[in-house]
């Protein structure tokens, strides 16, 4: 939930906003790719840490939805990754999928 929150929140309104599902190499995956500003060349990764917010974003927070989304991932096996750029912004999470 927070992915797509992420996006709704951190984008100008009429933003193109699209959420994928699948499956690859037996895990689900569920992308939200946005059309937004992006995050910074080099925040990628600091987005997941406790309280980090990037500088001049679009809303206020704690900086502790997507630092707490990436801990759950990992408790139940997964991932997420970023990849941004203006314009562009992805993240996917992948779990492993039931037998």
């Amino acid at each position: 939930r927070i992915l797509l929150e992420n996006a709704l929140v951190h984008t100008p309104p009429g933003t193109a906003i699209r959420v994928r599902a699948g499956q690859t190499n037996g895990r689900a995956v569920l992308a939200i790719e946005d059309e937004g500003p992006g995050i910074p060349a080099g925040q990628e990764e600091q987005v997941f840490e406790r309280f980090y917010r990037v500088d001049g974003g679009m809303a206020s927070g704690s900086g502790l939805g997507l630092a707490i989304a990436k801990e759950l991932a990992e408790l139940m096996g997964g991932t997420i990754e970023v990849d941004s750029k203006p314009g562009a912004t992805t993240f996917r999470l992948a779990l492993p999928s039931a037998a």
